[in-house]
């Protein structure tokens, strides 16, 4: 209301100055009256006095907007020097990263060598379990060919000949392996059994070095050897390898485990 006043007044006044050009106030007070003049004064005067004030708070305005543009500013140049900062960490990160998958992927590469090494060892094991079991039941399918001497169980053949080679599978294939006499009581005890016109192996040999007497058993020296007189000489021996005392023909005794 206040302002529509104003602006009425103001319009007073223009249409009052418009009547005669550049006419000083006391003949603007004799024209207008002096209660015309009285109230319009003042309110030009207030309206100076508002424009002064709104081109103050213009320009305070106009200063606290360029201040915060100016702050804003500094806070976008100081969020750019920031990501400058960390945007070398962050490549320096995916080139870790980088290095890390390469890693992973040589131990996923590796994890897969092993378990299909672990897959073949399963296999090999699973054959061997296979032949284990033949082996048991041959042994069980033959239970009555051994002959308890002593505290341990043997097998005699006395009507096949074969070479001691042949004589040590045979007695592998049967649950067993060639006797391997410890001692002298051992060794009464098997003689008492034997047909003593045939010959016998047993698992004791010197394939390894001529003159060392090795038991196929346990791969050790042999605890207990007894020879005939003249003995070991060679003779009647058929290994066709180096004609030694390895393998001469003879039957064989198994002995169970």
């Amino acid at each position: 209301m206040y302002i529509i006043l104003i602006a009425l007044l103001i319009s007073e006044a223009a249409l009052i100055g418009s009547s005669s050009s550049c006419e000083e106030p006391s003949e603007l007070e004799n024209t207008c009256g002096k209660y015309c003049f009285k109230i319009v004064k003042p309110v030009l005067e207030q309206t100076a006095i508002l424009q002064k004030q709104v081109a103050s708070h213009e320009d305070r305005q106009n200063a606290d907007t360029q201040a915060k543009l100016e702050d804003f500013g500094k806070q976008l140049t100081l969020s750019h020097e920031k990501v400058a900062d960390v945007q070398p960490k962050f490549i320096k990160i995916e080139e870790q990263l980088v290095g890390l998958q390469s890693k992973f992927d040589d131990i996923q590469t590796k994890y897969n060598n092993i378990t299909s090494q672990l897959l073949v060892l399963q296999e090999k094991v699973a054959q061997q379990e296979g032949k284990l079991q033949v082996i048991e039941r041959k042994r069980k399918d033959h239970p009555s060919h051994f002959t308890k001497i002593g505290s341990k169980y043997y097998y005699i053949e006395d009507r096949h000949k074969m070479s001691w080679f042949a004589a040590a599978y045979e007695c592998q294939q049967r649950g067993g392996h060639l006797a391997s006499i410890q001692n002298e009581r051992e060794y009464g005890a098997i003689k008492a059994k034997l047909n003593h016109n045939h010959n016998y192996w047993l698992d004791v040999n010197d394939l390894y070095k001529e003159g060392l007497y090795i038991s196929l058993t346990t791969g050790r020296k042999a605890p207990y050897l007894i020879w005939y007189v003249a003995q070991p000489d060679n003779k009647g021996c058929s290994d066709k390898l180096s004609s030694n005392n390895d393998c001469c023909k003879g039957r064989r005794t198994h002995q169970h485990p």
